[in-house]
């Protein structure tokens, strides 16, 4: 229901401003019979007074409306970011517990994991820039958990216990040091998003 009002804000608002102006009307027209007197003369001004009340009346639940979906956009935007980080970061951790369940790691794999890292610190970078942009100094703390999250679960990925020369497959201790990595990195994503529902 809250969803419903808010994407239909400037209806509501129309909705209730008509309801009370109607109240008011009623309890004035019951009051005081006969509320309106026409003068004869009309002037000019009188006219421009009511073109501009009218303008006004028109103009104001649009430049609300503007406004409330500029800020939506804004708000899309930044959610799809934070959706793009978190897909990858996925896509990082399903592929390692592939590799991890295959028994063995190739040189090939081993490459893969590194630009699986290096691709998700450029969608950090983005992330953290439009967090930075979006919620100010409120973001400030949850960059600083996902920036040492994320630097953490790359020493983890290209560690001498993956990259090395002489290892061929992922040790479980490896795994699980990844898999508890991936858990911080997820926790701090959900209060991102718990962040941004407050803009």
């Amino acid at each position: 229901m809250i969803e419903y009002l808010k994407k239909h804000i400037v209806w509501v608002l129309l909705v209730g401003v008509i309801l009370i102006g109607i109240s008011f009307s009623t309890g004035l027209l019951v009051k005081n019979w006969p509320l309106i007197t026409l003068d004869p003369e009309f002037k000019i001004t009188d006219l421009f007074n009511i073109l501009i009340s009218i303008a006004i009346a028109l103009l104001i639940p649009f430049y609300i409306k503007y406004f409330i979906d500029k800020g939506n956009k804004v708000n899309d935007m930044v959610l799809d970011e934070v959706m793009r980080y978190r897909d990858h970061l996925e896509q990082t951790h399903q592929r390692f517990f592939s590799i991890f369940q295959s028994g063995s790691i190739s040189d090939s794999n081993k490459s893969e994991i590194n630009v699986y890292c290096e691709m998700l610190d450029s969608k950090f970078e983005i992330l953290s820039t439009i967090l930075k942009e979006r919620c100010k100094g409120d973001a400030e703390i949850h960059i600083n958990d996902l920036k040492n999250n994320q630097i953490e679960y790359w020493r983890i990925l290209t560690s001498i216990e993956i990259n090395s020369l002489a290892i061929s497959e992922i040790h479980p201790n490896t795994y699980l040091k990844e898999v508890k990595c991936h858990e911080h990195l997820t926790k701090t994503i959900v209060k991102i998003n718990l962040l941004l529902t407050n803009y």
